[in-house]
């Protein structure tokens, strides 16, 4: 019986303690995967990075670790994926652990055992950098997983910087097929998910956020109600929850919540 794929990412880590002495391939094998070249290290803006599970650690961070966030390769290092994922927004993290990871895994289960190093899984999320700050980094990830059980044990991948380009908190999270040939990217992802931290945090409802849209576009509560065949009085009802729900005081700030979060 194989075992169950883990539910969330710290979980994944407790599993994954099992394989500790598995084979995996050698680290600049995974970093060659991501289209690595060892001659220009210091100069790559990304964070590259390969990382064992089995064993809690980082086989290798990119110099420009420091550059990018602050912190000290030998400090990331030291203190491992653990610690790392703790510096990311709780919001977003919890969406990437109970959600996104797990989905991805589940993808690649899958996958043809020879096939899953040919996919890459990309996400946002922001991190709070050595200064305090929250930055926005885009995170592209290739996982080794046992041809047998599905387990994840490896993982090499990079990160960079983003935030001057992302505005809102919005996370979305693609699957690519990488082509091996030219060492880019399929055009069109094979999986895409988009996932809204703030709401998820608010649980709005799937007709609330049908009517904060119709509201975006500019109609009258009389309008989405003639749209959404339901009566005016329940309309406003929506229209008082949501402001409640996102901690606005009025229509005009709501829309410039929803707006910097992403939402519409």
């Amino acid at each position: 019986m194989q075992p169950l794929l883990p539910n969330s990412y710290l979980e994944l880590l407790e599993q994954a303690e099992d394989y500790h002495n598995y084979p995996k391939p050698e680290t600049f094998e995974l970093l060659r995967n991501m289209g690595f070249r060892t001659a220009s290290f210091n100069a790559q803006s990304p964070i590259f990075y390969a990382g064992d599970y089995s064993q809690g650690k980082y086989l290798y961070i990119d110099p420009s670790c420091q550059t990018v966030l602050g912190y000290k390769v030998e400090h990331i290092a030291r203190e491992g994926p653990v610690y790392f994922t703790s510096l990311w927004h709780p919001a977003d993290f919890k969406i990437y652990s109970e959600k996104i990871f797990p989905e991805t895994i589940k993808f690649l289960k899958a996958q043809h055992p020879g096939e899953r190093l040919k996919f890459s899984s990309s996400i946002n999320y922001r991190i709070k950098a050595r200064n305090g700050k929250y930055l926005t980094v885009l995170q592209r990830s290739t996982y080794f997983l046992h041809p047998d059980t599905g387990q994840p044990l490896a993982v090499v991948g990079f990160i960079i910087d983003i935030t001057h380009y992302k505005e809102d908190s919005k996370v979305i999270h693609t699957i690519e097929k990488i082509d091996r040939n030219f060492s880019v990217l399929s055009r069109e992802p094979v999986y895409k998910a988009v996932y809204y931290p703030e709401m998820e945090s608010a649980v709005l409802s799937k007709r609330e956020m049908e009517v904060l849209q119709l509201i975006y576009q500019g109609l009258s509560s009389k309008v989405i109600a003639e749209k959404l065949f339901l009566s005016i009085y329940t309309i406003n009802n929506h229209r008082k929850n949501i402001l409640l729900k996102t901690n606005c005081r009025n229509s005009s700030e709501l829309l410039n919540h929803a707006i910097r979060n992403g939402l519409v």
